[in-house]
């Protein structure tokens, strides 16, 4: 927090995105992501090895989204800025 204060932001609101339940969400874009491979190796039989690769990949990003990652949301507010003369 010290480094927002020091940019000149004011720290107004903080949500944990754990706080969200995207569970759903991910368990949709699994699914999708199964259904589109599937499509493109029926498509590509000489690349499956690739689409294979990329499903593990997108789906072990996904579990890693939803256990092992903790994702937060800020919201910021410029601090107002105070105008100083100098007068000699």
């Amino acid at each position: 927090m010290e480094i927002i204060g020091k940019s000149g932001f004011e720290l107004v609101k903080d949500l944990l995105v754990n706080e969200i339940d995207f569970s759903g969400v991910l368990e949709d874009q699994k699914a999708s992501i199964k259904i589109r491979t599937s499509e493109l190796k029926d498509k590509y039989p000489d690349k499956v090895h690739l689409f294979e690769q990329y499903m593990e990949s997108q789906i072990a990003e996904c579990d890693e989204l939803e256990n092992d990652i903790i994702g937060v949301t800020i919201l910021l507010k410029k601090e107002s800025l105070e105008l100083v003369i100098f007068r000699s």
